[in-house]
């Protein structure tokens, strides 16, 4: 859908090791823009140290 509205993809979606999901996309006027997935990951990633 994104495609056939002129968006170029210079990196599909894929998984990230950090866990999350990402694309990596220009639109029309040239901006490189990334779009992500990284639900409960971005602020409690699984490596982070759980406070007592």
């Amino acid at each position: 859908m994104l495609v056939n509205n002129g968006i170029e993809f210079a990196e599909m979606p894929n998984d990230k090791e950090w866990l999350w999901r990402e694309a990596h996309v220009f639109d029309p006027d040239g901006n490189h823009l990334i779009l992500f997935k990284a639900d409960g990951n971005r602020k409690n990633p699984p490596w982070r140290k759980k406070d007592k």
